[in-house]
């Protein structure tokens, strides 16, 4: 949400007359209204959102209700391998709908993009997933228009391992549609190196690196705290084999079983309030150190990072780990606190948090490993040398002005027009 809405704001800064085609909120879903005032100057088309998922789901419950109904419907988050933690109505939706469970919507959205053109100019479209329906629909409004096609890959499309489909004919299904829209690409934009990789081996031909980044000027600054204990929290959702606190989880009961757990600590999650992750926490007997929040508005969120004195990243280490920046890590680095992360040893936010100097890394499986980087924060805070980012040179190079002034250059390129 953060990169869309930035590309937004500072494309229009840039020269640019934008409009946007995304879906009307669906009821229960998060909001953060906030955000709404930054894009305020561009012309912003909803179209329904028409989720299959959801519409598989709404089925279910009421065959539930009936007399007759014995289906469940699983409502934990999850969409891991194998995993009977994803909801039944994402299961089937697998099974029908080709790039993702909104594939619905690509037709009112080509529509709502053909509309915009005839009321003005259109030199080039913009996609940017996932979900990978939108380059289906941004291919299919291009091709229409006769303009240059930019796709955006804030994730990996072949390698994202929340994507687990039923069969091979599912998948490689799949990866024609992937290989068509990004070959067709006159620009690919990519959200790590290793996502730019994908795009190259999948046949785009002009790529570029723009990660994602914060704005120095929005963020709430952290500093050392003297409160007791050690208090980690954690912003987003969880989703099992992706973004999944099981490893952490068990760390934490490994360190209490034996008396090592720090005294005084405080894990909080929020925007994970969902009856699975509390379950897990509930399980290894952690309900007493480990609290749950729903989604809050970002800025109020911004302001729980720098209330805490660590922010924790979990990334499983499925395919495309290695390739993926989380979001939340530029956050946690335009805040400025210290970073306890969980993912590939070897892979791009490790890489990044060591190169920064922003905290402590640990291998996603490797239980002993977070045990140790939990001990060493703590031990850290109690001797006051706990602190965030030292290399400032090197977070200063994600703040997302200057990225979209590149972004904004290369659409320039591809397109043929001038802006600025």
């Amino acid at each position: 949400m953060q990169r869309v809405t930035k590309f937004t704001r500072y494309l229009h800064q840039e020269g640019w007359r934008v409009s946007v085609v995304c879906a009307r909120p669906i009821p229960g879903k998060p909001r953060d209204e906030s955000l709404l005032a930054q894009v305020a100057s561009a012309n912003i088309v909803r179209v329904p959102a028409r989720n299959i998922a959801i519409a598989i789901a709404r089925v279910l419950s009421a065959f539930k209700r009936s007399p007759r109904g014995s289906g469940q419907e699983n409502p934990a988050a999850g969409s891991g391998k194998g995993s009977a933690r994803s909801p039944l109505s994402t299961r089937i939706a697998r099974w029908v709908s080709v790039p993702d469970e909104t594939a619905m919507w690509i037709g009112p959205a080509v529509r709502a993009g053909l509309a915009i053109a005839k009321e003005s100019q259109v030199d080039v479209v913009l996609a940017t997933a996932p979900p990978f329906s939108a380059f289906v629909a941004g291919k299919k409004i291009a091709d229409a228009l006769g303009v240059p096609l930019a796709v955006d890959m804030r994730d990996s499309w072949r390698d994202n391992s929340s994507i687990v489909w039923p069969t091979s004919w599912h998948r490689n299904k799949m990866l024609r549609l992937e290989r068509t829209v990004l070959a067709s690409a006159a620009l690919v934009t990519a959200a790590s190196d290793g996502i730019a990789a994908e795009a190259a081996e999948m046949g785009a031909h002009h790529i570029a690196s723009i990660p994602n980044g914060f704005d120095p000027a929005e963020f709430p600054v952290w500093s050392r705290h003297d409160t007791p204990g050690l208090s980690i929290v954690f912003i987003g959702r969880l989703y099992a084999n992706v973004s999944d606190p099981t490893t952490f989880f068990d760390a934490l009961a490994l360190m209490r079983s034996r008396g090592t757990l720090p005294g005084g600590l405080h894990v909080k999650f929020i925007g994970a309030n969902t009856p699975w992750s509390v379950g897990l926490a509930g399980a290894r007997g952690l309900s007493d150190i480990v609290t749950f929040a729903d989604f809050m508005p970002y800025a109020d969120a911004m302001a729980e990072v720098a209330a805490a004195d660590v922010g924790l990243i979990m990334t499983a280490e499925g395919p495309g780990a290695r390739a993926m920046y989380p979001g939340k890590l530029f956050d946690y680095l335009g805040v400025g606190v210290p970073v306890l992360m969980l993912g590939a040893a070897d892979g791009v936010s490790a890489n990044l948090v060591r190169d920064a100097g922003a905290g402590v890394v640990a291998a996603y499986s490797d239980i002993e490993a977070i045990a140790a980087g939990v001990s060493e924060l703590a031990s850290r805070k109690e001797a006051r040398s706990l602190s965030g980012p030292t290399n400032p040179d090197v977070v200063a190079r994600f703040n997302r002005e200057k990225q979209v002034a590149e972004l904004s250059r290369l659409l320039a390129d591809v397109a043929g027009v001038s802006r600025g």
